[in-house]
């Protein structure tokens, strides 16, 4: 079966952010400027979507921020990504058929079931590392005290 693409009917079609520039987004949410407040939801949910797409540097914000943010927070960035993907997937589907004669030409990047299962693997990602870090805190915290009480000991002795 041949399907004829129009290429015209895809001129008005909404360009989708590279990962630079979710990368960017990311950064403008996160620091705080003249014209806005940071919101650490928002870059959470760009740094998220340009690391899907492969930015690495989006990865390493993307971590230090879960470690000033609260669960609750990162959830929400997390909600927010996933819906922005699905509605870009939907987005995508429309211009696809309109552009395909209504007909469905090529399967789209991600399906509601892989977003999905993205979103939880990740989250259940984040979940581990706060836990290991609480971890990790907690036994700085046990080593600290350890060490002035072995120095107390010194000095007594």
């Amino acid at each position: 079966m041949s399907v004829s693409l129009d290429h015209a009917s895809l001129e008005g079609a909404e360009r989708l952010p590279t990962a630079e520039e979710m990368y960017r987004l990311g950064l403008m949410a996160s620091t705080p400027g003249a014209a806005a407040e940071s919101c650490l939801v928002s870059a959470h949910k760009w740094f998220n979507l340009a690391a899907l797409q492969g930015n690495q540097e989006a990865r390493v914000y993307r971590q230090q921020l879960t470690l000033e943010m609260s669960a609750r927070e990162i959830a929400e960035a997390q909600k927010q990504a996933r819906e922005w993907l699905r509605t870009r997937k939907e987005e995508r589907s429309r211009e696809r058929m309109k552009a395909c004669g209504g007909l469905e030409c090529a399967r789209a990047p991600f399906d509601e079931a892989e977003i999905e299962a993205r979103g939880r693997r990740l989250e259940i990602h984040v979940e581990l590392r706060l836990a290991v870090g609480r971890a990790a805190r907690a036994a700085d915290g046990r080593a600290a005290k350890d060490a002035q009480a072995l120095e107390q000991r010194r000095e007594v002795d």
